[in-house]
């Protein structure tokens, strides 16, 4: 066991740079507290506890950021079979819970009748990734399409009158939202991070080869980090926009990275999906895809590919499986995924489909009479808003009746996003709320007259 001393040193070392380390202790009684008892001369025993475990320690000054140790004494090499498959498990992406699962899994195996090799523990978040931690639940917009499932809609109530409180000129992406409440854009080849009131608190250029090219889709936030898409590199930035790695992608990103809950990033590319873990690429299909992926309930990640709506699973032991299910004739909108666990498409012929994700089958069809040229927005009671502005309510089991049809003046320039109350889409110069029920417009925004510093803010009236 490490003793007292020991410890004090391992206090007394400086922090390793970058984020902690997982720590697995190939040592006896690292796990627990260390305790000795007194026997008092009338029969009583008093138990005292102490030195401080080595492992909560550690975590405590921010020294590990998880540990697995054994509570006994262990065998000299008795764990390293364990260990090696921890550590595997864990650099190939699996979850720390999953991959003390193996280990231990091992350590049950390796020895039956040596019970000192049983006694391993893991202080830590079972679900931490290694690689980074997962998109950033608790902020308000942390990807594209908010959630995991890419539903653009949000619990946050929109304005109800149309006005503005800043602008920020040479935007190139959409933003993120980051649970401080501030945004996150690209605006050409740099970063930037914005406050509420709308100044800059932090910028960076990215690139690799000049000219640079820009950042034309939206980030995805972790909570220790940022990822852009670039052309062919995915940037990995620390919270505050400083670069921590760029990632080689070999194919140039269709859309938005996808942040998953473990860690892993997913990256549309015109050579296929790309799976990102750390700072392997694996190339996982051989289709360009459109746009950003969505995950179903049983955290399988779903994308299109032409007319074909493709899943890729891993199952608990590793293994992969990849499907792919042709939808419609037309070339299809991303997906998203709504409640049921259906997902929704759109394509540019105007016919929404919808239909089960595992395993993929279909389902309705639904003809808006428009081409859809964005992804839909699911909202929180599986209203369907897609980008013919037909609105529709979902069922899987049943064909979607019509709710409202809204015609505007210009083409939708971006996915809609739904408060539960209120639609808001633009098109052409303009940014629209419109009721959700019936599709009547609460009020519109020029965008292009807020170019003109002279020019008043323009707001029409509901129902102008």
């Amino acid at each position: 066991m490490l003793g007292s001393e020991r410890l004090v040193q391992l206090h007394r070392q400086r922090p390793a740079p970058g984020l902690p380390p997982v720590v697995f202790a190939n040592a006896c009684g690292t796990g627990g507290v260390s305790w000795s008892k007194i026997e008092n001369a009338d029969g009583s025993v008093i138990t005292n506890y102490g030195p401080r475990s080595v492992g909560g320690d550690m975590m405590s000054l921010g020294k590990s950021a998880a540990w697995l140790g054994s509570l006994a004494v262990v065998p000299v090499t008795g764990v390293d079979n364990a260990q090696t498959v921890f550590n595997r498990e864990l650099l190939q992406g699996r979850l720390l819970g999953d991959a003390t699962w193996k280990a231990f899994n091992v350590l049950a195996t390796d020895s039956l009748d040596d019970i000192r090799t049983k006694t391993m523990t893991l202080f830590g978040d079972p679900a931490m990734s290694y690689w980074g931690n997962g998109a950033d639940s608790l902020a308000p917009w942390p990807q594209d399409g908010r959630d995991w499932w890419a539903s653009s809609a949000t619990p946050y109530v929109g304005p109800t009158v149309g006005r503005v409180a800043w602008t920020l000129d040479g935007v190139t992406s959409s933003p993120t939202v980051n649970r401080d409440g501030n945004i996150v854009v690209g605006r050409f080849a740099q970063s930037a991070l914005v406050a509420p009131d709308g100044s800059v608190i932090a910028s960076n250029t990215h690139g690799v080869v000049p000219p640079f090219p820009e950042l034309n889709t939206p980030a995805a936030l972790g909570t220790d980090g940022v990822y852009f898409a670039e052309a062919r590199y995915l940037h990995v930035l620390a919270p505050d926009l400083q670069i921590r790695d760029v990632i080689n992608l070999d194919a140039a990103a269709t859309g938005a990275p996808r942040l998953g809950p473990d860690g892993v990033v997913y990256v549309p590319t015109d050579q296929g999906m790309q799976r990102i873990v750390g700072r392997s690429v694996a190339m996982i299909s051989d289709a360009a895809v459109t746009g950003t992926p969505a995950y179903a309930p049983d955290g399988a990640v779903l994308w299109t590919a032409g007319e074909n709506i493709v899943r890729h699973a891993i199952d608990r032991w590793g293994n992969e499986s990849l499907t792919r299910r042709a939808v419609g004739g037309g070339t299809l909108t991303p997906p998203v995924i709504n409640s049921a666990g259906s997902y929704i498409v759109g394509d540019n012929n105007g016919f929404v489909f919808s239909g089960g994700t595992a395993p993929l089958s279909s389902g309705w069809i639904f003809n808006t009479g428009a081409t859809i040229a964005h992804k839909a927005a699911v909202g929180f009671d599986d209203t369907i808003c897609v980008g013919s502005l037909a609105q529709a309510t979902s069922s899987p089991s049943a064909q979607p009746a019509a709710v409202s049809n809204t015609c505007l003046t210009a083409p939708i320039a971006a996915t809609p996003t739904t408060d539960g109350n209120q639609l808001f889409v633009s098109g052409g110069r303009y940014l629209y709320a419109l009721d959700l029920v019936t599709g009547s417009q609460n009020w519109r925004l020029d965008l292009e007259r807020l170019l003109d510093p002279g020019a008043a803010n323009p707001s029409s009236a509901p129902g102008a």
